[in-house]
C-alpha cells in the first residue's frame, strides 16, 4: 500500500529527475541512446526531466538538455536547495568520467540534506575486465579519488544483468542496494518487418570497434575457415580508437583477407534499422559484455544472431531466438564450420515472433515503470 501510495505520489506531483551523463551526445550510440530513449519515455511522466551530457550541441529529445560542467553542477545544487520540500531524483549514468570528480562532492553535500533519491547504473563500465586494461592505474587513480565515493552515496545501484553483476563482484557493494533493470531499445525497431528477398549473407557486426568485443578472433577464425575453403564474409560497422581499428585492418591484410572482410565505418543513428534489415545473420564475438543492447535491436529486425558466452544471452528463453558459442578462434572456427553447413534461415514467422518477444521485454515504457518504483522506494 505504502509503494502504491509513493507511486501515486510521483504521478501527481510531478517531481523533478535529473540524468547526469557526460556520454551523452549528437552521434548517439551506446549509453548515449539508452539515456535519450529513456528521458523521451519519462518526460510524459514527470514534470521536468533533465540530462547533463557532453555535448554542448545536443538538442533532441522531450527533455531539457544542458552539459555537464562543473557551474552547471553548481547551479543544479542551488535549484535543489531552493525546492528541498520536493522529492528529486539524481541517475547517474556511466563511470571513470572527469566531471564525476565534482559531482562526488555535491552528491556528499545532497546526501546530507536527505532531499534526493541518488540512482547509479555503470552500463557495464565498472566490470572487471574493463578495470584491468591498459588504462588501470588510471582507473585506480579514479576509483579512490571518486568513484567508489559515488557508489556508496548512491541509495539504488542498477545492474542490467546477471553477468553485469557477477563482473561488480570486485566493488564489494551492499547487496541490498543492487537492483537488476534491463535496458530498452527504440520503438523505431518496432517498425513492421518487411518480407526482403535480397539480403546479404555476410556476417554483420555492427558495434564499438575496441579489444573486448573479440573482432581479432572472429577475423582469426575466418583465416582458419579459408585455409578450409570455407568462405566466410565479414562487414563491419562501427567506431573505436584508430590505434585498434588500424591494427584490425593491418591483421586483415596480413592474412590475405581483405576481399572477405570489409572496414564500412560508423553507422548513422537513423541509418541502424536499414543496416540490420539488409543482412540475414548478426554476430557479437565479445569475450565480455554486460548487456548487449545491439542483440535485443537484431533481434527485433528478424537478424538470426551469433554471439558467445561471455554476454548475458546464454540462458533461456534467449536461447530459443540466439546461437552461442565460446570466444576463443578453434571455438568460433568449429562453431561457424557447422553453422555454414546447416541451413539457418529464418521463415518471416519467426522473424515475426522474434520481433514480438524483444517488444514484450525490451521497451522503454515497461522499463520506466520499474525505474519509477525504484525513485520512490
Amino acid at each position: 500500500m505504502k509503494k502504491l501510495w509513493m507511486e501515486l505520489y510521483v504521478i501527481l506531483t510531478k517531481d523533478t529527475v535529473y540524468h547526469l551523463a557526460p556520454a551523452v551526445g549528437v552521434k548517439g550510440g551506446g549509453i548515449s541512446d539508452v539515456v535519450m530513449n529513456l528521458c523521451n519515455e519519462q518526460s510524459s511522466e514527470y514534470a521536468l526531466v533533465n540530462v547533463y551530457g557532453g555535448d554542448k550541441n545536443l538538442k533532441n529529445g522531450n527533455f531539457c538538455y544542458q552539459q555537464l560542467t562543473l557551474v552547471k553542477m553548481m547551479f543544479l545544487l542551488l535549484t535543489i536547495l531552493k525546492s528541498q520540500d520536493k522529492h528529486h531524483v539524481i541517475h547517474v549514468h556511466g563511470a571513470w568520467s572527469f566531471q564525476f570528480i565534482y559531482l562526488r562532492f555535491i552528491l556528499s553535500f545532497l546526501n546530507i540534506l536527505n532531499c534526493t533519491t541518488i540512482v547509479f547504473q555503470g552500463h557495464g563500465l565498472l566490470d572487471e575486465l574493463r578495470v584491468n586494461t591498459k588504462s588501470k592505474y588510471l582507473k585506480i587513480l579514479a576509483w579512490n579519488l571518486y568513484q567508489k565515493a559515488i557508489l556508496n552515496l548512491s541509495d539504488w545501484i542498477i545492474v542490467t544483468s546477471k553477468t553485469e553483476l557477477e563482473g561488480i563482484t570486485w566493488c564489494k557493494l551492499k547487496k541490498h542496494k543492487i537492483k537488476e533493470i534491463t535496458l530498452g531499445i527504440g520503438n523505431e525497431f518496432f517498425s513492421k518487418l518487411e518480407t526482403i528477398k535480397t539480403k546479404s549473407s555476410a556476417l554483420l557486426y555492427m558495434s564499438q570497434i575496441i579489444p573486448i568485443k573479440g573482432l581479432d578472433v572472429l577475423i582469426r577464425a575466418i583465416y582458419k575457415l579459408k585455409n578450409k575453403n570455407i568462405i566466410i564474409n565479414l562487414d563491419i560497422y562501427g567506431y573505436g580508437p584508430d590505434s585498434y581499428l588500424k591494427e584490425l585492418k593491418e591483421l586483415t591484410s596480413a592474412l590475405d583477407l581483405s576481399e572477405q572482410i570489409r572496414f564500412l565505418g560508423e553507422v548513422e543513428k537513423m541509418n541502424r534499422v536499414s543496416t540490420l534489415d539488409s543482412y540475414k545473420t548478426f554476430i557479437l564475438p565479445s569475450r565480455n559484455e554486460s548487456f548487449g543492447l545491439v542483440v535485443p535491436e537484431a533481434l527485433s529486425r528478424g537478424c538470426k544472431v551469433l554471439t558467445t558466452t561471455g554476454t548475458p544471452w546464454n540462458m533461456k528463453p534467449y536461447t530459443e531466438y540466439i546461437d552461442i558459442f565460446e570466444c576463443d578462434v578453434s571455438s568460433v572456427v568449429m562453431f561457424l564450420e557447422n553453422y555454414m553447413a546447416t541451413d539457418c534461415s529464418l521463415t518471416f514467422e519467426h522473424q515475426c515472433k522474434q520481433q514480438d518477444f524483444i517488444k514484450s521485454v525490451f521497451n522503454w515504457k515497461e522499463i520506466s515503470i520499474k525505474l519509477r518504483r525504484l525513485y520512490v522506494n
